[in-house]
């Protein structure tokens, strides 16, 4: 379902280096908006450091700013070499592009 969530409403790209990886990298005309890493439990510290690591990544070879962790319940936000990291719980980004999207369509007028 998470991937179905994020294919329907971004163009991800996989990518992917010979030490890290980071999940999804959405990009509009060759710029990079936003990195997404997704992982069920980042509580084990080496789990943790990989998926901040594939964001980090990512910052530095796109330069960009907007990095997003996907987890299946935690909350947080964490400072690592520089960059802000944003964690949230699949279940609640779902429902914030939900309502995102959902205004939109009410301010242009495009009901289903």
């Amino acid at each position: 379902m998470r991937l179905m969530i994020i294919f329907r409403n971004f163009a991800p790209t996989t990518y992917n280096e010979n030490y890290g990886e980071c999940d999804f990298l959405v990009c509009k005309n060759n710029h990079a908006l936003q990195a997404i890493q997704v992982s069920y439990d980042i509580s084990a510290e080496k789990t943790r450091k990989r998926e901040i690591s594939g964001l980090l990544l990512a910052a530095k070879m796109t330069g960009c700013e907007n990095l997003l962790l996907l987890t299946d319940h935690e909350f947080g936000a964490v400072e690592e070499s520089g960059h802000s990291i944003k964690i949230q719980p699949v279940y609640d980004w779902t429902l914030d592009s939900f309502s995102c999207r959902f205004a939109d369509d009410i301010s242009q007028k495009n009901f289903y």
